[in-house]
């Protein structure tokens, strides 16, 4: 028997084992490609929703369901440098990000009663990326990863 750590309990190679196993995370691990993917995924699920939406306060409440979801698969991959992802990869990320945008922001101009309520959604889905920081975002381009 050999004793782990401070406490007085004592374990078997046998238990260490079967803790070991008990507290292993099963899921795979996902290449920085396929978070992007998954996040490229749920932004333009997100974005088609907005956009069939016809009143601001529906579309609102759209983007408010799933804005933390979005904002954590976002969080995962927007420190990714160079070498972690693919040139393609790069690519689509920059056209899934202006494609969104557009159909989120495009509805200010479509329904002048509600213009300002979709601004606000407008702003707070740009927001997420960073947009009134990224240089870049006055050339009307995406934010890079």
């Amino acid at each position: 028997m050999l004793t782990w750590g401070c406490g007085d309990k004592k374990s078997s190679s046998k238990d260490r084992d079967k803790d070991e196993q008990d507290t292993k995370d099963d899921r795979p691990i996902l290449t920085m490609d396929e978070k992007f993917e998954l996040f490229m995924k749920e932004n333009s699920e997100l974005a088609d929703l907005i956009e069939k939406e016809k009143s601001a306060a529906g579309a609102t409440k759209i983007w408010d369901a799933r804005k933390v979801s979005l904002r954590k698969r976002y969080d995962a991959i927007k420190d990714a440098r160079g070498f972690q992802v693919t040139e393609e990869t790069k690519t689509k990320f920059g056209e899934n990000v202006t494609a969104c945008t557009t159909k989120v922001c495009l509805k200010i101009s479509l329904d002048a009663t509600e213009s300002a309520s979709f601004k606000k959604l407008c702003d707070d889905y740009t927001a997420l990326f960073g947009v009134e920081d990224d240089p870049s975002a006055a050339k009307g381009a995406a934010p890079s990863p």
